[in-house]
């Protein structure tokens, strides 16, 4: 057969010969660098038969405001913040903005309506405020519920019972799984239930300007998957200036049970109610 030399970087040395005839293609394949054996022999298709339709796999991670999703930190795109029960009680924090501003980072609150249980609490320069008219950036659930309220997205700090939150998870970014006016992140909390925190605890807190406080829980369940779970908090005080007094009283009333017969899961009726008279302010 004839053929033609190639002429490499050495003048007079072959290096690749040409093969003018089909028979020869595995005779070249194996003569060039890097290769081994002969070209693979395409896969026999068989007239009339379907072919398998290929199968991919995608898993998306992300974060929602919805309890049990059961992923560590490392598996979550974002710096999620996150704090339990004990660590709010250990904080000395009278309420969830006074714990966030102690121990959250990039967490700092302003107390523009002149009392503490009214404060704009601002998270990496996006504001949850109750003052209307503020641009709100935050969104914030409780139990997955959202807690802006549907006018103007403002949120009442003082309507989250501190001594019921069970634990706090403070993601940042832009996600729309939160809804609307989350352009700085989102803060969800879930509460305790009779199932989770059974017993019962007392508690009393004296401080400087007369602040006073009493606050109590109690949480049990029973073999046939009934739960309950009652709190409750009374605070006040004169205020670090003149004619700025608080005073609030704080119910949190929750009850369930647990479907174990069709296996439908745990079923929740939360209720919480406040009386407030927090002078300095708008109300």
């Amino acid at each position: 057969m004839g053929g033609t030399d190639a002429v490499g970087p050495d003048a007079g040395q072959d290096v690749v010969h040409h093969a003018e005839h089909p028979a020869d293609r595995d005779h070249v394949a194996r003569d060039l660098p890097g290769q081994i054996g002969s070209w693979p022999a395409p896969p026999a298709v068989v007239p009339g038969q379907a072919q398998p339709a290929p199968v991919f796999r995608v898993e998306v991670i992300a974060a929602t405001p919805l309890p049990g999703v059961d992923l560590t930190l490392d598996q979550i795109p974002a710096p999620i913040q996150t704090a339990l029960d004990a660590d709010i009680l250990g904080s000395g924090a009278i309420d969830i903005t006074d714990f966030l501003n102690r121990r959250v980072t990039g967490v700092y609150v302003n107390e523009l309506r002149g009392n503490p249980f009214q404060p704009d609490v601002s998270y990496r320069g996006y504001t949850a405020s109750p003052l209307l008219g503020t641009p709100q950036g935050l969104s914030v659930y409780m139990d997955g519920v959202r807690m802006n309220q549907p006018f103007g997205d403002v949120v009442s700090w003082d309507l989250v019972p501190r001594l019921a939150i069970s634990s706090i998870a403070v993601m940042p970014g832009s996600n729309p799984l939160f809804g609307l006016n989350t352009l700085g992140g989102a803060l969800a909390m879930q509460t305790k239930t009779g199932r989770t925190s059974p017993g019962t605890t007392v508690q009393a807190l004296y401080g400087s300007d007369v602040r006073r406080a009493i606050e109590f829980e109690h949480g049990g369940s029973n073999a046939s998957g009934l739960n309950w779970y009652v709190a409750g908090n009374l605070f006040a005080e004169h205020g670090w200036r003149d004619d700025s007094p608080s005073v609030i009283r704080t119910g949190d009333r929750d009850g369930g049970t647990l479907d174990r017969l069709e296996g439908r899961g745990e079923l929740q009726v939360r209720i919480l109610s406040q009386d407030r008279l927090l002078e300095g302010s708008e109300f």
